[in-house]
């Protein structure tokens, strides 16, 4: 048991992982080509966060679709059929909610925010930015085409910079080579700015019924880049923006969004710097004087789980990444426990019982 900040006890839950079959091709994307590699585990409250993080990345100059991004990820909290079970499996009354494309929650959209998990912790891969909004902001006009990429994502040593195409496919199956090969295509268009690897990804989601299992399928493709522009800072802000984003802290949003500037968290009322571990303090986002996010989402996990919840970000971020105009790299673990979720780039969710 525990007391958070504001003196109430509460039991540390651990929550259940779930994994799916990861499977790495190589071009041409045919089953000979395919690679059986180790399971990736996850589970439901990283995969919301996720799937909340690049929604936040594409809105990150629209405020005014907050809202959206809230109702996205308290839906995404609940579509996995049993808590115990190993291979994940969605609800049969999910997946057709998630297939009537008039509906704005969509297989894609999921599957986004499993791909962007596996990118940062099997591919090491941790920030991820939208592949528009970077291209808006770096060269100052829209992408021209409208097959394109949906991310860039950087190194975590900050060597090397990728575009990953995410695609989603559900239990009515489609090809996956012909989905890998759709994205390799979205990805080969994309001419400037040069980058190191191409990540074309699909997720395929199983239902309860099917009794088969969820799976990741990606392939990796080396580029030679001579040529490379460094814009390592540029993803590493748009990447965190979209973080300070989620929190609903919009006055940080902008000054990342901008090239120069950051106010620093310390003496900020609506962060509380936890120094429990002095090797790795954490800024919380304070609960009675929140930010949108986490007052909205406390009200609905509070009224549906009696649960407590708190999102913050490592100090080392602020100073090393974020507060400097060169960057330190910073490497983050997202080892979970009874009491946290990690994430590796540095984020962190802390989520217990109330008693």
């Amino acid at each position: 048991m525990f007391v958070n900040l504001y003196g109430h006890s509460y039991h540390r839950i651990k929550l259940p992982n779930h994994k799916f079959e990861v499977f790495k091709y190589t071009h041409p994307f045919v089953l000979k080509n395919k690679v059986v590699e180790n399971d990736f585990d996850t589970n439901q409250l990283k995969i919301a966060y996720a799937t909340a993080r690049t929604l936040c990345s594409f809105h990150l100059d629209n405020k005014e679709l907050y809202f959206d991004l809230i109702a996205s990820l308290l839906s995404h909290l609940n579509f996995i059929t049993k808590d115990k079970q190993d291979y994940l499996q969605i609800f049969e009354s999910r997946y057709v909610r998630l297939r009537d494309f008039s509906k704005t929650t969509r297989i894609g959209e999921l599957a986004q925010g499993v791909n962007y998990l596996f990118t940062q912790e099997r591919l090491d891969y941790p920030y991820v930015v939208d592949f528009h909004l970077f291209h808006l902001k770096v060269y100052g006009t829209p992408y021209p085409k409208r097959s394109s990429p949906d991310f860039f994502v950087l190194k975590e040593d900050f060597s090397e910079i990728g575009l990953m195409e995410s695609k989603g496919e559900g239990a009515k199956r489609n090809s996956i080579s012909g989905k890998l090969q759709s994205a390799l295509k979205q990805l080969e268009n994309v001419k400037k700015p040069c980058v190191d690897a191409l990540m074309p990804m699909c997720s395929r989601f199983e239902w309860e019924t099917t009794g088969k299992k969820s799976s990741i399928n990606y392939a990796f493709i080396k580029k030679d880049c001579k040529t490379k522009d460094n814009f390592k800072l540029r993803i590493l802000r748009l990447h965190y923006a979209s973080w300070f984003y989620l929190v609903g802290d919009f006055n940080r949003v902008e000054q990342l969004l901008n090239i120069e500037g950051f106010d620093d968290l310390e003496g900020d009322v609506n962060y509380i710097l936890d120094t429990t571990d002095k090797e790795s303090p954490i800024y919380w986002v304070e609960r009675a004087r929140s930010f949108g996010f986490s007052k909205q989402f406390n009200i609905h996990v509070d009224m549906l789980t009696s649960t407590e919840f708190k999102i913050g970000i490592y100090k080392k971020v602020i100073e090393r990444i974020l507060s400097n105009t060169t960057s330190v790299q910073t490497n983050f673990s997202s080892e979970s426990d009874t009491e946290f979720e990690r994430f590796r780039d540095g984020t962190v969710i802390k989520i217990g019982d109330k008693k």
